[in-house]
């Protein structure tokens, strides 16, 4: 069960490191035909904290989809490593117009998705137009979440205009109106480039159900096809998703064949499936856990802080409609002794909601120190003094900003 709570304004909010515990060798013990590290043959079983939500990263915005999604699929714009910044992937370059209303991408030749269809500009345009065009369930944010808030929405209320093909290698998006952020949100998995074949063969826009009970497309549950590394070989769900090494793939390519995503929801079994062999790495790794497995001789891959964990406050609800009660809340929580508590190392008290290494970042801003006295002389002034309010928080997952959802919240309440 997941319950959210309203994402308005923030009382407290953490920039949080994670980690990642690996077995010490890449070549898995588990592989028959493996001979060890470098022999081409090996297979990764990596621990996650749950199922994908959907192989189609379009109607993803979960951590898990994404995980897959980034071995399957590739999207025009990447990452620099470690960096939130830009960089070319299918899209070898692009052009901006003085206006901001045209970007041209010139395409990576030579590519191929998974299904053997040719990625090219019309590839592109038809994803473009795909995603401009859902009605009904697919156009709702619950599930076309990233496109929604990126483009504004579908059809005539988005800022989304038009694609064409110039050339094969040439694909020029025409915008209604300006869109500063389309570059660097084009490396969201969301918009990862897919097989037209197989999107529509699968007819991955048929979804069933209700809003907040999707049933998910042929294509989204079976056949996702990309030109990632990977390619799809089996989803049980619950249980595992399989892959294996596409042997058509433009780029460069590791050691590792397989890869095997197995469901082991709870952070200590986890470790526990590590120390026993029977996984070869997990993230998410609990704070108390990561000198044990150092010591142990495992390797812990630390990443610096990136992701934000923020309290919001629902202010179209009284009391938190009144400042002077979200300003107590903030005063009332000891941030410092909830990072301590709660959170991996290296993880800081933020003040915003991005992290210092993201364009936008401010050191002007207003801050709110621990002071339960102040809290409470806040909430006498609010009349306020005897509050309750209900608290929302996720279950049954596992983020890297929200190692323990339920011990971060026994924390700030």
């Amino acid at each position: 069960m997941r319950r959210r709570a309203t994402r308005l304004a923030g009382g407290v909010t953490l920039v949080t490191a994670a980690a990642v515990a690996l077995s010490g060798c890449v070549a898995s013990e588990r592989d028959p035909e493996g001979s060890g590290e470098g022999s081409g043959k090996s297979t990764f079983v990596f621990a996650a904290s749950a199922d994908p939500g959907s192989l189609d990263p379009a109607f993803a915005s979960d951590g898990e989809s994404f995980r897959v999604a980034r071995q399957i699929f590739e999207g025009l714009v990447g990452v620099e490593p470690g960096t939130a910044d830009p960089a070319p992937l299918l899209a070898e370059s692009w052009d901006i117009s003085e206006d901001g209303l045209e970007y041209t991408f010139h395409l990576k030749e030579g590519v191929k998705f998974h299904d053997d269809t040719d990625f090219d500009a019309e590839a592109v345009c038809f994803n473009f137009d795909r995603w401009a065009n859902w009605t009904g369930l697919a156009a709702s944010e619950s599930l076309s979440y990233y496109y929604t808030h990126v483009f504004g929405g579908q059809g005539d209320n988005g800022k989304y205009d038009s694609c064409e093909a110039s050339d094969a290698a040439t694909a020029v998006v025409t915008l209604k109106s300006p869109l500063p952020e389309l570059v660097p949100a084009l490396s969201l998995p969301s918009f990862s480039i897919q097989s037209p074949t197989a999107l529509e063969e699968f007819k991955a826009d048929e979804i069933g159900g209700a809003e907040d009970a999707p049933e998910l497309s042929e294509y989204a549950t079976g056949h996702p096809v990309g030109t990632g590394p990977y390619e799809f070989g089996e989803w049980k769900a619950g249980e595992s998703v399989t892959l294996s090494a596409f042997d058509g793939y433009w780029g460069d390519f590791g050691d590792v064949q397989n890869i095997v995503f197995t469901v082991i929801a709870e952070g200590t079994a986890r470790r526990q499936a590590l120390e026993a062999g029977d996984i070869d790495g997990y993230d998410l790794v609990a704070p108390a856990d990561v000198d044990a497995l150092k010591g142990a001789g495992y390797q812990v891959l630390d990443r610096d802080p990136f992701n934000i964990l923020y309290l919001g406050m629902n202010q179209a609800q009284k009391p938190l409609d009144d400042p002077k009660v979200r300003q107590a809340i903030a005063h009332a929580i000891d941030k410092e002794a909830l990072v301590a508590a709660a959170l991996p190392e290296g993880t800081e008290v933020a003040t915003q909601f991005v992290p210092s290494t993201v364009s936008g970042y401010s050191d002007d801003v207003a801050t709110y120190e621990f002071d339960q006295e102040k809290a409470k002389e806040l909430l006498k002034e609010a009349g306020q003094e005897n509050l309750e309010i209900e608290f929302n928080y996720p279950t049954d997952v596992s983020r890297p900003y929200m190692p323990d959802a339920a011990a971060i919240y026994e924390a700030i309440s």
